[in-house]
């Protein structure tokens, strides 16, 4: 299945999208087991986000990190990086960024959607589909 043809009925299933409107949406949280663990593969993978984390220069907010319901201070793992007459102004520095997950902390990356293009046409298609916003932020813990 391509990232093209992915639709509410597919992250649902098994459950129906009547159960869904009728026994979840706004009312209590819905778990899907699987048990393919390559069945969203075509839309995000952890060589994915460890390649959007390492290999591109992400910025605080779009990259934060928690520990215990805290969050840390973008001065823990960025830096503003002089360039010419002004600056990049809080760059991800990767390794303090592992560092600290390494010692329990969460990687927060919100609005991813607005970076992966596979997520972006999910999210589009979602809102045709809910007429609804949607948007997506990646918790890793």
């Amino acid at each position: 299945m391509s990232d093209h043809t992915r639709s509410l009925a597919d992250l649902l299933g098994p459950i129906d999208q009547q159960e869904f409107f009728g026994a979840y949406w706004e009312q209590r949280p819905l778990v899907v087991h699987r048990g393919q663990p390559d069945y969203y593969r075509s839309i995000l993978t952890l060589e994915d986000l460890d390649r959007l984390l390492l290999a591109h220069e992400q910025r605080y907010p779009a990259v934060r990190l928690a520990k215990v319901g805290t969050s840390f201070a973008p001065s823990a793992f960025s830096e503003d990086i002089s360039w010419g007459s002004g600056a990049f102004t809080s760059v991800i520095q990767t390794d303090r960024l592992l560092a600290e997950y390494r010692a329990g902390a969460t990687i927060i990356v919100d609005a991813l959607h607005r970076t992966w293009k596979p997520l972006t046409l999910l999210c589009k298609r979602l809102e045709a589909e809910l007429n609804h916003p949607t948007q997506v932020n990646i918790y890793l813990t």
